[in-house]
């Protein structure tokens, strides 16, 4: 079977499992020939082996049932470096993007602490180590298996990483009090935000205690806001990820917690309110 004789089956499976089924099936057949997608569209009459149509098909059959093609690959671009992930991490999305935008922009000085709080694969903490050179980068994540992952995404990118293990600000807490803290402090937390009701299919296959939290999708947050209101440690800046219709509550909570904190709002790629940001 040719190159173009396997998109074109491939793009026919995929058809009614997904919103891109051609291109899907460019990306897997790059993935599985270990060749540009350019390759493909210039190699159109090469053939197969039969080994390479067994992996291929494989690959669209994983596919089909809406397993997200970064899970396949074990792979996902973030801020044009290119991360390891699995089935206990989120994969990296471009929206979040903006964050590293806005810190590397508004930052008045580079020499700070930021803290990753619930970073699955590291994709935040490694690419604020490698763009803001002078930072002190900590990253956490209650999940050791998440932990696992961020670690070999560190030493594949040769970043330099504080890792702990906790949830939320008490992983912090106990290392500052040692350890204390010389320079302002940046917590930027992307924590479960979504509510049961979003499940949707290309969710299905993703960690779900990293996806959904109960009371409207922000306990978390109101018990991270409430944790640094009752520490000794107050960071500089908070910037909290969450869907633009949680912003108003957002909103309320983190007055209520930190009223001494003025409140700003980062929108996303899609002019999407998506970054609640705490200034002291």
């Amino acid at each position: 079977m040719t190159i173009a004789q396997a998109l074109a089956q491939a793009t026919n499976i995929l058809k009614n499992s997904s919103t891109s089924p051609h291109l899907d099936s460019e990306v897997l057949l790059s993935f599985t020939l270990s060749k540009s997608r350019e390759y493909l569209l210039t190699h159109t009459d090469k053939k197969l082996s039969a080994h390479q149509y067994k992996k291929f098909t494989k690959y669209i059959n994983l596919r089909k049932t809406k397993l997200p093609i970064a899970y396949i690959t074990e792979k996902k671009e973030f801020y044009g470096r290119n991360f390891q992930v699995n089935q206990n991490v989120l994969v990296p999305r471009p929206d979040t993007e903006t964050i590293i935008d806005f810190l590397k922009n508004n930052t008045q000085s580079q020499k700070n602490i930021y803290c990753d709080i619930g970073t699955g694969s590291g994709c935040i903490a490694i690419t604020l180590n490698l763009e803001i050179s002078q930072s002190q980068i900590f990253a956490s994540d209650i999940s050791k298996k998440a932990l696992k992952i961020a670690k070999k995404n560190s030493k594949k990118h040769n970043a330099n990483i504080n890792f702990l293990k906790g949830s939320l600000w008490k992983p912090y807490k106990k290392y500052f009090k040692k350890n204390k803290p010389t320079k302002p402090i940046i917590i930027i937390a992307n924590l479960p935000y979504l509510e049961k009701k979003y499940i949707k299919n290309d969710l299905l296959h993703e960690p779900k205690k990293a996806l959904f939290a109960r009371k409207k999708g922000l306990q978390l947050y109101r018990k991270l806001l409430k944790q640094i209101k009752q520490s000794k440690i107050q960071p500089q800046q908070i910037c909290l990820e969450a869907l633009p219709e949680q912003m108003k509550m957002l909103r309320k909570f983190s007055k209520k917690y930190l009223p001494k904190y003025s409140i700003e709002i980062i929108k996303d790629l899609n002019n999407q309110e998506r970054y609640l940001i705490l200034n002291k």
